[in-house]
């Protein structure tokens, strides 16, 4: 749950109430700047998730196809399925359900043809795919892709090392870590 009805500047970070969150989306239709969406890590296998995100546009896209993830500049990054589509304000914005890959939109089958090539290190992927550098630094990826690489070489998963974490370990404002942390 995020009121939105209560921003003092449209640039201010919305603050989630968690405890009152169902998942409905209602907050991505209605952020003024297109800028909310939701991703449930719980959705499907351990590979994907649900990505619910605004859509203005036309044509709408269609239930069950295949679509291009574009990054911010407008260029394909991933592919993902649409498995649902709703407009939960009935004002015309409409939240595309995506799935997609979780790991800074790379495929499971892009991360095995590289263990089979040899990089057999999470810190090796993470120089050829950028696995573990999206906004959850590798919380949501990291024993997903450590899993894969034991059974691909067959090493026991507690022999590979676990990859360089890098400050900011958590996601944080560039203008906390400027005052050295204070809030």
């Amino acid at each position: 749950f995020i009121d939105l009805d209560h921003f003092k500047d449209i640039n201010d970070t919305p603050a989630i109430d968690y405890e009152k969150c169902i998942g409905c989306a209602k907050c991505v239709a209605q952020c003024p700047g297109l800028a909310c969406f939701v991703v449930d890590l719980t959705y499907g296998e351990a590979d994907e998730a649900l990505v619910k995100l605004p859509f203005e546009m036309l044509p709408v896209p269609v239930e069950g196809t295949s679509v291009d993830c574009l990054n911010r500049v407008g260029k394909a990054v991933a592919k993902g399925k649409v498995l649902h589509i709703t407009e939960p304000l009935r004002d015309k914005t409409r939240v595309v359900h995506i799935v997609v890959c979780r790991c800074e939109e790379v495929e499971l089958e892009e991360i095995r043809k590289w263990i089979d090539k040899g990089y057999d290190t999470f810190d090796e992927l993470k120089r050829v795919l950028r696995v573990g550098m999206g906004p959850c630094q590798g919380r949501g990826c990291r024993d997903i892709i450590l899993r894969e690489i034991s059974r691909r070489t067959g090493t026991p998963i507690a022999e590979i090392p676990c990859g360089t974490f890098r400050p900011p370990v958590k996601a944080i404002k560039v203008k906390v870590a400027a005052k050295g942390g204070d809030r």
